[in-house]
């Protein structure tokens, strides 16, 4: 450090830059596991579904990932809303989460009435 910014910042800003740099790494360390855990994780779940399933196994990672963007874009939503009032963003919480069950819900209520249609359809001779 230069003798100039030496003058412009007191010990006790230097000291707290140091005390939050060492929290940052302390935090970082303690999560630094899970860089190789997760996919390791994923990896072995999928290949025993896999084993289980068969390639439907496939179609559902696939809507995980599908999903995850929409995780993300409720996440940011629910760190921006942050300042509201702390009663307030348990409310917001379940709404975000009640929009994404409907959606899974429409959905899985679309899958029903395509089986029905494919149903239909090879019973009727079309298949």
């Amino acid at each position: 450090m230069s003798n100039e910014a030496r003058r412009s910042t007191t010990v006790g800003e230097i000291v707290n830059l140091m005390s939050v740099d060492a929290e940052r790494l302390r935090d970082a360390s303690a999560y630094l596991w899970l860089l190789w855990s997760c996919p390791l994780q994923i990896t072995v779940a999928l290949i025993f579904l896999y084993m289980v399933l068969g390639v439907s196994v496939f179609a559902g990672f696939a809507v995980m990932v599908i999903l995850f963007p929409v995780n993300l874009v409720v996440a940011n939503i629910e760190s921006k809303l942050e300042v509201c009032s702390p009663l307030r963003q348990p409310l917001v919480h379940v709404v975000l989460l009640h929009v994404v069950l409907v959606v899974v819900v429409q959905l899985h209520g679309h899958q029903r009435s395509a089986e029905q249609v494919s149903t239909s359809l090879g019973n009727s001779g079309f298949c």
